[in-house]
């Protein structure tokens, strides 16, 4: 029965749909998801919370529904994240079945939503436990949020030597003319609302573990009761003659992305590296730039993560653009006039990304960059105060598997108030490279009296070049 809040409404008959079936159905005009499991009904969002894939083409695996764009895991019964790259739930609504109807009942305004917020607690200003973020990006975002979803009322301090609260780093090399606000993963008003502070444009250069103190570069110093280091990693700079001149430009932020633009627009340009960003821009700058090289170690574009195969699809799409590949080669020289470059010589070294942590290396913190840390090693005294993120790459997950080995991988903390998971399988860093190859920024947690150890998530592996549909 209709209310003022809420409208129920028949979307099919129960012979219609067979087991293990994902179908759309519309409730009052809006399409909602009709998931029959185990001959049980649920109904979610029909959206991807993430970028809007359309879930009803997704992975059902148990109650576990994978997006079949980034691999991003929802709960068909309760709505409920379980595996990133999104932040928000899914709106979950009622189903029952009358006389082999299929009814749906949904309130009014989580139709009008396609995602749905947990449940965060408030700051309390008598808590005066302080946890320290160090870095703007995803890893310290879900930190933030995962902790106020779980009870903490401390004072929460995100830090980031950038202007902007966090945002989708991965969009810059897809449209690199979006505007920031477009871009950011939340909005300042939910940090005020939640009462996490962001501190921008605010570096920190040093981290003292046993004062538990962090040092800013404007002289400054914050206590912290726990701190996280998610500072993630900068492209490197080539290194080779020339690669100081003026419109030789690495990819980092928006800033950056806007730079490029400027300079590209109606110049010809060369693109160093054949993966994910460098083919992205490639694929943008392609009908503004009167002309586009790119320079690729390997045979194919997407050669090391996708095979010859994929790859080749992906380089004849772009050189139908008019884009052009000197593949198997590197930059040696760039040469220029005027402080701005005007040649490139192929062959040299390609950068690769390396990790922000040189305020780390200065301290007594234990870490490993290619496992998670061993925690029954010798660490010196407060070192379990301290956590940081780390870049893995990650193996691929096929789809129509449970996970194999350990998955939701909750760290289990005593030292907040109470004994709480504080994080859920941490976020990936998906540079670029979200459908297909997923730089997992995992985290090995150091909180006090840690109870479990984790190992990094295995992701999708989906072969789709979605971003040139």
């Amino acid at each position: 029965m209709d209310t003022e809040d809420s409208v129920t409404e028949q979307v099919c008959q129960e012979s219609d749909i067979q087991d293990g079936e994902l179908r759309e159905v519309e409730v009052a005009g809006h399409k909602v998801l009709l998931v029959r499991n185990k001959m049980e009904f649920s109904a979610v969002g029909s959206k991807c919370t993430h970028a809007g894939a359309s879930l009803s083409k997704g992975v059902l695996v148990g109650n576990r529904l994978r997006c079949p764009w980034h691999g991003a895991c929802f709960n068909i019964r309760t709505g409920d994240i379980e595996e990133y790259p999104t932040l928000d739930c899914l709106p979950c609504f009622k189903v029952r079945v009358e006389d082999g109807k299929v009814l749906i009942t949904a309130k009014k305004k989580d139709l009008e939503s396609d995602r749905k917020l947990k449940a965060m607690s408030e700051r309390c200003r008598s808590n005066e436990n302080t946890m320290l973020l160090l870095g703007g990006g995803a890893a310290a975002l879900v930190c933030a949020e995962t902790l106020r979803q779980e009870g903490f009322t401390g004072r929460i301090i995100m830090v980031t030597k950038e202007k902007h609260v966090p945002y989708d780093r991965t969009q810059l090399s897809k449209a690199m003319d979006k505007t920031l606000e477009s871009i950011y993963l939340r909005q300042q008003d939910f940090f005020e609302a939640h009462g996490i502070d962001v501190w921008t444009d605010k570096e920190v250069v040093s981290v003292d573990t046993q004062g538990q103190k962090a040092h800013f570069q404007d002289g400054a110093f914050q206590r912290y009761d726990q701190l996280l280091i998610a500072t993630g990693s900068s492209p490197r700079q080539l290194q080779c003659p020339g690669s100081d001149l003026e419109n030789v430009c690495s990819l980092q932020t928006p800033e950056d992305a806007n730079r490029i633009l400027h300079l590209a627009t109606g110049k010809r340009v060369v693109i160093l590296g054949a993966s994910f960003i460098g083919m992205e821009v490639a694929a943008f700058l392609s009908d503004k730039a009167s002309a586009i090289c790119v320079v690729g170690r390997e045979e194919f574009p997407f050669q090391a993560v996708l095979g010859p195969q994929v790859g080749g699809v992906a380089m004849k799409m772009l050189q139908n653009k008019r884009v052009k590949f000197y593949m198997k080669a590197e930059i040696s020289e760039l040469r220029g006039e005027n402080r701005k470059v005007t040649k490139s010589l192929i062959a040299g070294l390609l950068p690769k990304s390396a990790s922000n942590l040189d305020l780390y290396r200065s301290t007594p913190i234990p870490c490993s960059f290619h496992r998670p840390c061993n925690l029954q090693s010798p660490r010196p005294p407060n070192s379990t105060l301290v956590s940081h993120t780390q870049a893995l790459a990650s193996s691929p997950l096929p789809l129509g598997s449970e996970s194999p080995g350990p998955r939701n991988m909750d760290w289990v903390v005593q030292g907040l108030g109470k004994q709480s998971t504080i994080a859920r399988a941490g976020w990936g860093c998906f540079w670029g490279g979200e459908v297909l190859r997923q730089h997992l920024s995992e985290w090995c947690c150091l909180f006090p009296r840690l109870q479990r150890l984790f190992w990094p998530v295995e992701r999708s592996y989906l072969q789709m070049l979605w971003w040139w549909e």
